[in-house]
């Protein structure tokens, strides 16, 4: 999951939820960006440094 880090006119930057939790410091990332009526998402190349749990709802 991720959470928002920062929000521009064009581009919200989503880090890791994980980011935050001082042992993990997972530095996955991804931008969406919304240019008139097409949307786009753009992962990074840093990948997640921890197993994947059950979704939350």
């Amino acid at each position: 999951m991720y959470t928002v880090e920062r929000r521009y006119l064009k581009t919200t930057n989503w880090v890791c939820t994980k980011y935050s939790n001082t042992r993990l410091r997972c530095p996955a990332r991804c931008v969406t960006s919304c240019a008139g009526s097409s949307n786009s998402i753009k992962l990074s190349r840093r990948h997640h440094n921890h197993q994947a749990k059950g979704s939350k709802l």
